[in-house]
């Protein structure tokens, strides 16, 4: 469970077209140098603004279509950062043009033990640094669940 509590940075890009948008090394790491370099025992959250295409049905299918996601060398640089978890606003943190042997980011994390947590909400109103807490429900057997997540904002700090 620790490893769903900490201190989290938000990084903002986008927001983007449904082009599948890999969100690359470069990227990540021009947001840390403008920001807040991600430390060790961090919890990672990309805020792309893909959460304004979640709409009910036929809308809402847009939500599914070339979503943005993370780079394989953007994923390995975080990883090698020894994060310990990272989320997104998207229905995957792979881009929506991969799948299979090419879902990077999922291969990068996952066996390394870091934790993925997608389809995250409300991203825009936090600043860069917040303490998070995904709590999921205590499920037998599974491999996943959902979560409530929350985010602690100092008085003063909040984009709201």
């Amino acid at each position: 469970m620790s490893q769903l509590i900490g201190r989290a940075v938000v990084m903002a890009f986008g927001p983007f077209e449904a082009t599948s948008h890999h969100i690359s090394l470069k990227d990540v790491q021009a947001w840390e140098e403008a920001n807040e370099p991600v430390r060790e025992g961090d919890i990672v959250i990309i805020n792309t603004g893909w959460d304004r295409h979640w709409k009910r049905v036929p809308e809402g299918f847009d939500y599914l279509r070339g979503w943005p996601g993370l780079s394989g060398e953007a994923s390995a640089y975080l990883r090698g950062k020894n994060i310990k978890a990272v989320g997104i606003d998207c229905i995957s943190i792979d881009p929506g043009d991969v799948s299979g042997a090419d879902l990077k980011a999922h291969y990068e994390f996952l066996p390394n033990g870091v934790l993925v947590l997608e389809n995250l909400t409300n991203l825009d109103k936090l600043p860069p640094v917040v303490l998070f807490a995904a709590l999921p429900l205590k499920i037998a057997g599974g491999t996943g669940s959902p979560v409530r997540a929350v985010a602690i904002v100092a008085e003063g700090d909040s984009r709201v």
